[in-house]
């Protein structure tokens, strides 16, 4: 009895140390972790402009949400501000722009026409104040209160605003709802975790299945060349059109920012700048459109890139490289996929077809610490285009895999011929008269062994039972 019990203890020893070795092998595959930098909290929402609703307007908390100020002076140009300066979602970072913190949007904030540049016709780029490496946490949940379930909180973004983020953040349970297609959220080339409960929606249901009309998010700037780039975003929730991980595309050829500050950007014609681009993506994540480890569109590359890919669906195409290609042939491209659903991606390609540069001379698709089945990886292989290096796990060949993928065919195969085989024998009456005898008394034999089974286990639990008795009563004694 005493062996019995300490079996029992090893057992739910081990079954702990698995759980603790499974959890660091998930932060070891990329998952990131990024804090605001200090404890000040300003609470955001659209309201009236009215004390009862705006209480003092110091944004302390949701009965005193940020109230912007009517004017603003644009350090860069020296005179009035762009109109988005006098947004509460502007003036918020700016209060935080020396410190870091935390904003809560805990109501709807729109960002729309009424916050763009009245100057530029098209798309117009919205900015937060430049808080550089002081670390801003975006969230609709705080001190316990999640105010998308109370108060309907969500950032909404709507035609034709495009939004760039001139500092660190963290994005955690928040809402981006997007009114119009082709909207994009630009990291400026500052680390970014996007963590958990992130979602991201087109605001018509009749939109959820046009990939267009979901935000797209990029790790570098949305109009830039991609050259002296160093990007590192992380992807852990939401849904999206196209995920970046350098520049969006869409170039400009001078060297100022669109927000007015020194380009951080070497400019698009200066080729001796290298650029590093970081990407992550995992938890959650669902991506619609298109993943790129460089330049969405066309816009020029140089440098090195790596993409890696943990958990999440992906039903688009995957380009390591661009449509832009790359300026180089000196640098990197790694794609890492550790796991993941890739049951409805539509391709994987080193660069994109089309593509207007080269790729570089190495290409390496890394599966070394692939967590899935060996069937999964050959189903990710029959969607792959060329890469010059595959790095299979470690003790799986080609041909391992290749076998799987054979074996799963089989089944799959066989699976259809008993299904259609089925379809025949119930369509033919004798011949089902004849086989459901069969079937009958299969089933009968197969209850027989279930209830034979259930007796076999109670008996067991009554032995067992007899013999903790037993021992209780010997040691009473």
């Amino acid at each position: 009895m005493k062996n019995f019990v300490e079996v029992l203890s090893v057992i739910s020893v081990c079954s702990v140390l698995g759980m603790i070795m499974y959890a660091q092998t998930m932060s070891a595959a990329g998952y990131d972790t990024l804090n605001a930098a200090s404890d000040r909290v300003v609470f955001i929402k659209d309201v009236p402009d009215n004390d009862d609703i705006c209480g003092d307007g110091s944004g302390k908390d949701e009965y005193n949400c940020l109230r912007p100020s009517e004017k603003h002076y644009d350090e860069y140009r020296n005179s009035l501000s762009f109109d988005y300066y006098g947004t509460s979602f502007y003036q918020a970072t700016e209060v935080l722009k020396n410190s870091g913190g935390t904003i809560v949007i805990c109501g709807p904030v729109y960002l729309g026409s009424e916050a763009k540049d009245s100057s530029v016709e098209d798309d117009t780029d919205v900015f937060t104040a430049n808080f550089g490496n002081n670390t801003i946490k975006f969230t609709s949940y705080y001190n316990g209160i999640d105010y998308r379930e109370t108060n309907g909180a969500k950032l909404i973004i709507g035609s034709p605003v495009q939004i760039g983020i001139n500092g660190q953040s963290v994005w955690e349970k928040v809402d981006i709802e997007t009114v119009s297609e082709n909207r994009v959220m630009s990291f400026d080339c500052y680390h970014t975790l996007i963590g958990e409960g992130v979602r991201c929606y087109p605001e018509k249901e009749s939109n959820y299945n046009i990939s267009s009309y979901y935000l797209s998010i990029s790790g570098g700037y949305r109009c830039q060349g991609g050259y002296d780039l160093s990007t590192d975003l992380v992807v852990n929730s939401g849904t999206y059109n196209i995920i970046s991980a350098g520049n969006f595309g869409e170039c400009i050829s001078n060297n100022i920012s669109l927000d007015g500050s020194p380009s951080l950007a070497a400019e698009e014609n200066d080729m001796n700048g290298k650029s590093n681009t970081n990407l992550v993506c995992g938890g959650t994540t669902t991506v619609y459109g298109q993943i790129t480890g460089t330049t969405g569109y066309y816009a020029g590359f140089s440098g090195s890139t790596t993409v890696t890919v943990n958990s999440g669906t992906y039903i688009c195409d995957i380009n390591l490289i661009g449509i832009s290609g790359m300026k180089n042939t000196d640098g990197s491209a790694v794609l890492k996929i550790n796991g993941g659903d890739f049951s409805g991606c539509y391709s994987i390609n080193d660069i994109a077809p089309g593509h207007t540069d080269r790729s570089p001379e190495n290409t390496v698709l890394d599966f070394s610490s692939f967590r899935g089945e060996l069937s999964d990886l050959a189903d990710i292989l029959k969607i792959t285009t060329y890469f010059s290096t595959v790095i299979y796990p470690e003790g799986i060949t080609y041909e391992d895999v290749l076998n799987a993928y054979k074996s799963k065919e089989n089944q799959r195969t066989t699976a259809v011929s008993e299904y259609k085989n089925t379809e025949i024998i119930t369509a033919d009456n004798d011949t089902y008269s004849e086989n459901g005898n069969a079937h009958e008394n299969a089933n009968k034999s197969n209850s027989r062994n279930v209830i034979l089974a259930v007796f076999a286990v109670v008996l067991i639990l009554v032995v067992i039972s007899a013999v903790v008795f037993m021992e209780k009563k010997r040691r009473n004694k």
